[in-house]
């Protein structure tokens, strides 16, 4: 099926169809609409996920802050994303999300915390005695960061007080993963 239109002179006329992902734009006074390639990069252009792809022992093992690697790619629509930051494609908010799992966590650590630091602002969340439930738990963190073209985005971690020793877990339960929202 085709759509019918009209041409300037009010004869009928078949607007040809388009395909998949081409949306129905005007041609301008008087002449039948066409389907085109919308303008601007698309949503589903700019998404990525990064997961770890095995457990990382003693990463941190000290007051540090260290920067967390997702080396497995689960997808990368734009090509934006490498092992442990993000490259915004174009200016934008950008829905940022963050789950690091801990596991083998101290005793007697005093606090944990865990960043999204982007290059215009730095998201934080801190939990002080962070084992006093369990020797593992699952952090998350989210935000929508506004970003311009180029602007990075990366998650860190650190913990602080006691023998300071603790795993990030592996593969499914720690991930980092964004997208474009406008």
């Amino acid at each position: 099926g085709n759509i019918i239109s009209y041409d300037a002179s009010g004869n009928p006329v078949a607007i040809a169809t388009g395909t998949d992902g081409q949306v129905l734009t005007s041609t301008g006074a008087g002449s039948p609409p066409a389907f085109e390639t919308a303008a601007g990069s698309s949503v589903t252009d700019l998404k990525f996920l990064g997961q770890n792809g095995a457990e990382i022992s003693n990463q941190l093992g000290d007051e540090n802050l260290v920067t967390v690697t997702f080396a497995t790619e689960r997808y990368d629509t734009g090509s934006d994303y490498s092992s442990t930051t993000f490259t915004a494609a174009e200016t934008g908010k950008y829905l940022l999300i963050a789950q690091v799992e801990v596991i083998n966590l101290a005793t007697n650590m005093d606090e944990l915390m865990l960043r999204i630091v982007t290059s215009n602002f730095t998201y934080r969340l801190d939990e002080y005695n962070p084992n006093r439930l369990d020797t593992k738990r699952t952090w998350n963190i989210s935000c929508i960061a506004d970003m311009d073209a180029t602007d990075t985005a990366y998650v860190d971690m650190k913990v602080t007080g006691g023998s300071r020793v603790a795993d990030i877990q592996q593969y499914g339960t720690t991930f980092f993963c964004g997208a474009l929202l406008a």
